[in-house]
């Protein structure tokens, strides 16, 4: 017997599982620690990260990233899983993100940037920080010749530090520019983000000249060593993923190019670990930074995915060499709980 309005009741549970149950998630952490300045929106406190950990293990089901994406090529995954991923390669995984991760028995992958590992220097977006901001000793006028072209700004920033602390809340999202050395770091950061690593190694080597910089990395943004990945592979708890050798806009490369900077980083990881690589991250994740020659040779350097850096539905249809992925940013637990229900699809 046919029970007249079943099928509209059954569309409406459907909804409010939605509502309820977000689909599946892939979320990327950059940074665990306290700052003072974070422009570019990539810390996380540890207090909040905590926080984090707490919600999913209450309310979700954290899964490794390779078991959330092959439950979700055979259309398996739970609507509520969630993976945690770090991009890049940051000590402060090691420090306090995995302390954490093992006080809550949560699995994550950590994607490295095998170049910057065991160095004292920063990524290129937080090199670019430092020198323009957090420094007194900029020229009134910045004159930078990048790949042939020039380029002047004129920088009256103050030398009051004291002063200047009032901007440290500034970010990129921000429409204005407190001082026009924010507004030439946004620009260097726009004109430097797709050019080639010579050529941003080179603006910054000429920065750190123009401004009597050391180039050291600070403790808070230094990367990885060898010993503390190789601790984390054998844990058991993280996996350690590729993600290029310099972190660089893959489809900016030709094919070879592309291939040294995945492949080279994806041996380097095995040689030191003595692990396999399974999972690989597209720097910078948008669907321009990278392309159909950048998915092809990560399939043929054996990886099971590749995680991109843009928000959609996880799903059967996925393509796992585009995994879709939920920047997390610094926020409360509660906040978070809230983002994961509005942004999960």
């Amino acid at each position: 017997m046919r029970i007249r309005g079943l099928g509209r009741f059954r569309n409406a549970l459907r909804q409010i599982r939605g509502r309820i149950a977000p689909g599946p998630t892939i979320l990327i952490y950059h940074r665990v620690n306290d700052v003072s300045a974070d422009p570019q929106l990539l810390s996380v406190t540890p207090a909040h990260f905590e926080e984090h950990l707490e919600v999913l293990s209450k309310f979700y089901r954290v899964l490794p990233l390779n078991d959330l994406a092959a439950a979700a090529l055979n259309g398996t995954v739970p609507r509520n899983a969630v993976a945690i991923t770090f991009d890049d390669g940051y000590a402060n995984n090691y420090d306090y993100a995995w302390p954490l991760l093992k006080k809550y028995s949560i699995p994550a992958t950590i994607f490295v940037t095998t170049g910057y590992v065991s160095s004292h220097r920063e990524f290129f977006c937080d090199e670019l920080e430092r020198v323009m901001l957090r420094t007194g000793r900029l020229p009134k006028i910045l004159k930078l010749n990048i790949a042939e072209e020039h380029y002047v700004w004129q920088l009256y920033r103050s030398h009051n530090r004291q002063r200047d602390l009032r901007n440290d809340s500034w970010t990129v999202r921000d429409a204005g520019h407190p001082t026009p050395a924010h507004k030439a770091y946004r620009d260097l950061h726009c004109i430097l983000r797709n050019r080639s690593y010579e050529i941003q190694e080179q603006v910054i080597h000429d920065l750190r000249t123009v401004v009597g910089d050391s180039g050291s990395a600070r403790r808070t943004h230094r990367a990885l060593s060898w010993e503390q990945i190789r601790t984390l592979a054998v844990d058991g708890l993280v996996d350690i993923g590729a993600h290029t050798v310099n972190h660089v806009f893959l489809s900016s490369l030709d094919k070879e190019a592309q291939r040294k900077e995945i492949i080279g980083s994806i041996e380097t990881i095995e040689a030191n670990t003595h692990k396999k690589v399974t999972s690989f991250a597209y720097p910078y994740g948008t669907q321009d930074s990278y392309d159909a020659h950048s998915r092809a040779i990560v399939i043929g350097a054996g990886c099971l995915n590749a995680s991109s850096n843009f928000q959609a539905r996880i799903s059967a249809e996925t393509d796992p060499f585009q995994l879709p992925r939920l920047i997390v940013r610094d926020c409360s637990g509660d906040s978070f709980h809230h983002y994961l229900r509005r942004n999960a699809l």
